[in-house]
């Protein structure tokens, strides 16, 4: 999945990675499908696929950094998105997704 993604192969790598969901879920392959559906620009899905994640992971900071991504997508929603980051950061202060994700919004906000 990350090969094809790196190939801007979007909906190949979203096939992996939701093959990977269904044989195993786990963070990696719900990071995969919302990096896919942002790629694909299908926003809802992303959104969608981060809220699973955070269901299977309450206490997930990489789970409520990716509701966060899905939700800076949307710039209706970019005040949502950083409410999210801010609790990743409270219970991960050391998640470096939660920081690089912060770091990807506020350049696409320079754009």
């Amino acid at each position: 999945g990350n090969l094809c993604l790196s190939q801007k192969m979007n909906e190949e790598a979203l096939e992996c990675f939701r093959a990977g969901l269904e044989a195993w879920w786990g963070i990696r392959a719900y990071q995969g499908c919302v990096r896919s559906y942002v790629g694909l620009q299908r926003v809802k899905e992303a959104l969608n696929s981060a809220k699973e994640s955070l269901q299977r992971m309450p206490r997930n900071a990489k789970a409520l950094s990716l509701v966060g991504q899905a939700l800076s997508q949307l710039p209706e929603c970019r005040d949502k998105a950083k409410v999210a980051f801010d609790k990743a950061q409270q219970l991960n202060p050391m998640c470096s997704d939660t920081v690089l994700a912060q770091v990807d919004v506020l350049l696409q906000q320079d754009k």
